[in-house]
């Protein structure tokens, strides 16, 4: 009898560490397979983040250079009246005319840096912005078109240190501009 009642014990022993050996290896291999699922959310996540990123740094290189174009649009049109030597009233305020329209314009792409762009290059554009309006104000006050129409000159000729002046200020916040924008993009070593 003591020889069954070992044979038992040691069956029931063999038997015991068959199933918790079992157990181990399932809770071992149910550990394994949630730190993969894991691990293949994780990089999924990562890899939605990721296209995420660069849809948005898209849409942020679009509006930026949407806004880079506009200015230079609404630059064209302010050294175009700056420089118009007045023989035709009529034609100096369709100049002026012009140029604030593209300031209209400038203003609107000033928004989509804004709510597109990230918050040093949307400082940026407001600040170059202010710049263009400043040539806009000096070209456009009464008084300079008024001299300009008498004088048959241009205004950039009736004042020109003041007029070099804006344009000046402008260039250097197209530059600083440029500079946030590239640094928001991740191009600030180009």
């Amino acid at each position: 009898m003591t020889e069954t009642y070992v044979a038992v014990v040691g069956a029931s022993g063999a038997i015991l560490g068959t199933l918790v050996g079992a157990l181990a290896a399932g809770v071992m291999a149910r550990k394994t397979a949630r730190d993969q699922a894991d691990s293949t959310n994780l990089s999924q996540i990562r890899e939605l983040q990721e296209q995420h990123r660069v849809r948005h740094r898209e849409i942020s290189r679009t509006a930026y250079s949407e806004f880079i174009e506009q200015t230079d649009a609404a630059m064209h049109a302010l050294y175009d009246l700056s420089y118009y030597k007045v023989e035709d009233i009529d034609a100096l305020l369709t100049k002026a005319e012009t140029a604030n329209e593209a300031m209209g314009a400038v203003k609107k792409k000033v928004t989509v840096v804004q709510l597109e762009g990230e918050i040093s290059a949307a400082h940026a554009a407001e600040e170059y912005r202010t710049s263009l309006e400043e040539v806009l104000n000096t070209l456009g006050a009464e008084d300079m078109m008024l001299r300009a129409a008498a004088t048959s000159m241009s205004i950039e000729q009736l004042a020109p240190a003041r007029v070099q002046q804006v344009f000046n200020n402008v260039k250097r916040r197209r530059e600083e501009f440029i500079a946030r924008a590239r640094r928001a993009l991740g191009n600030d070593s180009i």
